[in-house]
């Protein structure tokens, strides 16, 4: 009988971003669903913006359009890069959006993709 142990989480992929305290990463799931997260440094302070999961359809019903989990959060915190890459490391690590890809987009792109929250949510029945 062979017993198997010490299993390894190995990261199979990474992205080098340029600029951590400005930018705007996308991160693709495995159910086609994106999750954005967006960082803007002013003054020493650092302005987190989380958005997801979003599907890329244009649905008839603005409903359909709020997924389960779905959640924007905003988040201010003191500039420090191990702070920021934690944020960043359980956001894209977190087992429950099964993010696979990650590439470094522009924040107009998370912008378009949000949905029209308030309208979605009225419509809801």
């Amino acid at each position: 009988m062979i017993v198997e142990y010490n299993r390894q989480n190995v990261f199979m992929n990474s992205i080098d971003v340029v600029d951590p305290g400005n930018m705007c990463i996308c991160g693709h799931g495995v159910n086609m669903d994106k999750y954005y997260f967006m960082t803007k440094t002013i003054a020493g302070k650092i302005h987190i913006l989380k958005i997801g999961p979003i599907l890329d359809a244009d649905l008839d019903n603005p409903a359909d359009v709020l997924l389960e989990d779905f959640e924007v959060s905003y988040k201010k915190i003191k500039y420090s890069e191990k702070s920021l890459a934690k944020e960043i490391s359980s956001y894209v690590n977190d087992p429950h959006k099964s993010i696979i890809e990650i590439e470094e987009t522009v924040n107009e792109e998370a912008y378009r993709a949000l949905p029209n929250i308030a309208s979605a949510y009225t419509s809801i029945q």
